[in-house]
């Protein structure tokens, strides 16, 4: 099977491509940079423990075609959305915060979505809350419960991926509290079809890989060739990373381990602007 070497001016990375992504993950690891997924313990913390389930039908495969033709026409993909709303690849730098990053990540496209962009969120504002300003490791459950526990302030009370408790200010509290109130929805483990049916209902999805031990989250289902698909995902490592800080991941590459969607956000946000 012969997939393409780029779509959408942006890379493809398939099962013969992967491993340079694991590979720079492994260098950026030594330069100071960090991934930080950790592979969740669903025996331990059980599918549904942190939101509700998936609850779409699954979308035929035999329709995925005509449905993304659909919604790249009508510029309706989560994606198109984000670039309108100047949604902002984030950085995580040398945090391994990855796993609360792509979840803030989305939370921001779905506001914008919604018509509610929320400005510049500083995920370390919640990861470092989370994991008591250490660096370590997660998954997106944890980031979840600790959003809606904590909040996630805007950079101008938070700096991105400063790791400093200086910034926990009752001023900071107050914003966090307006980007909390998000309902998520949990996917089946190794299920691409959800994945599919999710971006294809016009929801963005994060993407916990074991095979990379990253993750980032999906804005965009595309289609490779007949029979042959995938998705657009916007990464955490900042917008010089590879195509303004997206690439394409073929199905199996971005077939999660945890995955999460977004369907509505935060009454918070709507009650403080009134």
């Amino acid at each position: 099977m012969t997939f393409k070497s780029r779509l959408y001016g942006t890379r493809v990375f398939d099962d013969r491509t992967a491993n340079a992504l694991v590979d720079q993950s492994v260098a950026n690891n030594k330069a100071g940079l960090s991934t930080g997924y950790k592979l969740r313990d669903f025996d331990a913390e059980p599918f549904g423990a942190y939101s509700a389930p998936f609850e779409l039908d699954l979308i035929p495969r035999n329709e995925w075609a005509e449905r993304a033709q659909a919604l790249d026409a009508a510029k309706a993909t989560p994606e198109h959305l984000a670039t309108f709303y100047n949604v902002p690849i984030l950085n995580q730098k040398q945090l391994p915060y990855c796993w609360c990053y792509g979840v803030v990540g989305a939370m921001m496209t779905a506001a914008a979505q919604a018509g509610l962009p929320f400005g510049y969120l500083s995920a370390t504002s919640a990861a470092a809350k989370i994991k008591n300003y250490v660096k370590v490791g997660g998954w997106a459950g944890e980031a979840i419960e600790g959003i809606q526990r904590f909040g996630v302030s805007t950079t101008e009370y938070w700096p991105e991926a400063v790791l400093d408790r200086r910034y926990d200010t009752p001023e900071q509290r107050q914003n966090a509290a307006l980007h909390k109130a998000v309902e998520f929805e949990e996917l089946p483990s190794q299920s691409f079809d959800a994945v599919a049916t999710a971006l294809l209902s016009g929801f963005p999805v994060t993407l916990g890989l074991a095979w990379w031990g990253h993750l980032v989250y999906a804005t965009r289902f595309v289609v490779l060739g007949r029979n042959e698909f995938g998705v657009l995902i916007r990464n955490s490592w900042g917008p010089d990373w590879e195509t303004a800080g997206t690439a394409v991941l073929t199905e199996s590459r971005a077939t999660p381990h945890e995955a999460f969607t977004i369907r509505t956000v935060t009454k918070y946000h709507t009650e403080a602007a009134a």
